[in-house]
């Protein structure tokens, strides 16, 4: 029987193996996590409330939907409502720039 490799894996050209990654959309993390989420992973995002959690998904899917990909935003706690407004409050969601202030 024949092994598959795990998803997210390829081999290039020279016989070690490197890990696929894909942009998460929020500035400054891939640096910090070797170029972004492994292709083809399931993260999970927790932490207290308040700490940026609905506004790190929505950077992250709207950077997949830009590249065509898709993405689930589930929660088990947050209503509807709440989850439209934080996501429209955080900017990365709006099909308009903010008015200026000036």
């Amino acid at each position: 029987m024949k092994r598959r490799k795990p998803a997210g894996i390829k081999k290039p050209h020279g016989s070690k193996f490197c890990i696929e990654r894909v942009e998460s959309g929020i500035p400054g993390l891939d640096k910090l996590i070797e170029g972004g989420f492994v292709k083809n992973s399931s993260n999970i995002i927790a932490g207290q409330t308040g700490t940026g959690k609905t506004i790190f998904c929505c950077q992250y899917i709207l950077r997949g939907l830009q590249n065509g990909e898709p993405g689930v935003y589930l929660t088990l706690e947050q209503q509807e409502d709440d989850i439209i407004t934080d996501m429209a409050r955080s900017c990365c969601c709006r099909s308009s720039p903010p008015p200026s202030n000036s």
